[in-house]
């Protein structure tokens, strides 16, 4: 039997705070067999063969297990305006099983195109699910990316994304986090083309023993490029979360802004948060701005909505489904918005 080999994805792209054991995350690189996900297609989406390899937010090293696992890249091309591709990773019949997918997307210039992402791990137990998605943009194309990511206590998600953005394009990431298991989120994205856009919304809920860890990577070389992050976020009982946030100016991007921000409640004694906002900067005419709001429900608060009937429990739900509903809001897909509201309720 092979020996399994620790590997480390989710790099931070300049190591801080050694000491905090925040630089990467620590996994294996076992991978079974190829997830094979449910698809769905609307309007013009068609089958296609990957282009040149795009470094992701888990990085080089998570690419090299996939490869030497053989787990191919399917491929796919938006060729006319307004087409959505659905992908669902839900099957029960992998429990145990390190399954794996790759995704390669190309968007032709000019079109607006939604990919959807249901990697629910719910049902499952003790298994590994990895997700590795490429996506190329093209001149003034806008590509809007939904992603639902859940796990369950004894689940680890792998879900990782990259993206190449070319002149005048747009990347827009929702991402819905929730469950007790481990969640590993990692994101890169090159604004390479001139006036680029990034614009990221996350919101996670996790409890239980869950782990969450999640590395983004917004890396400017396209002059006039813009990157907005805003992450908001609810741990409860004894879950761990750590967020990297990097905004990185290469030389020759003038102009560029980048901004980002998470805020943080903590609904118990229990929680362990790490929040490392990072900007690197190889240009002087740059805008980067980055903060982080952390802490409880205060006692005047709790205390106000105390006088009004709610118990701890309604008020801290009411307070996490408010942070959750702001970033479903955002999702622009009908059908993936509405089945995520009538799933929290």
């Amino acid at each position: 039997m092979r020996k399994k080999q620790s590997v480390l994805i989710n790099e931070i792209p300049a190591h801080t705070f050694g000491w905090l054991g925040a630089n990467s995350y620590a996994t294996d690189d076992t991978v079974h067999a190829r997830a094979i996900p449910t698809v769905e297609i609307e309007g013009g989406v068609v089958p296609t063969e990957p282009g040149e390899p795009i470094e992701t937010g888990a990085g080089k090293t998570l690419a090299s297990v996939l490869d030497g696992a053989g787990i191919p890249k399917t491929a796919y091309s938006y060729i006319s305006d307004g087409g959505i591709l659905r992908l669902g990773y839900h099957d029960p019949n992998s429990d145990g099983m390190v399954t794996a997918d790759r995704v390669y997307v190309t968007v032709a210039d000019g079109l607006t195109a939604d990919l959807v992402l249901d990697i629910d791990l719910e049902e499952r137990c003790g298994t590994r699910t990895i997700v590795s998605v490429e996506a190329k943009l093209g001149k003034g194309s806008t590509l809007r990316i939904s992603e639902i990511e859940k796990a369950n206590a004894d689940a680890e998600l792998i879900s990782d994304l990259g993206i190449l953005a070319g002149d005048g394009s747009k990347a827009e990431i929702v991402k819905v986090i929730y469950g007790e298991g481990k969640i590993i989120d990692g994101y890169r994205v090159d604004l390479a083309g001139a006036e680029a856009k990034l614009k990221t919304r996350v919101g996670y809920d996790v409890s239980g023993n869950a782990r969450l860890d999640m590395n983004h990577v917004s890396r400017h070389s396209g002059r006039r490029t813009d990157t907005d992050i805003k992450v908001y976020g609810v741990l409860r009982d004894d879950s761990f979360k750590l967020f990297r946030g990097t905004i990185d100016f290469i030389r020759g991007c003038g102009g560029a802004v980048g901004n980002e921000t998470e805020e943080v409640l903590l609904l118990s004694e229990d929680v362990r948060n790490q929040t490392i906002p990072l900007i690197l900067c190889g240009e002087e005419d740059v805008e980067g701005n980055h903060g982080a709001t952390i802490g409880r429900v205060s006692d005047e608060i709790m205390y106000y909505l105390g006088t009004r009937g709610l118990n701890e429990d309604k008020i801290f739900r009411m307070m996490a489904e408010a942070k959750m509903n702001a970033v479903i809001s955002e999702i622009k897909d009908d059908k993936t918005r509405k089945k995520l509201e009538e799933e929290r309720g």
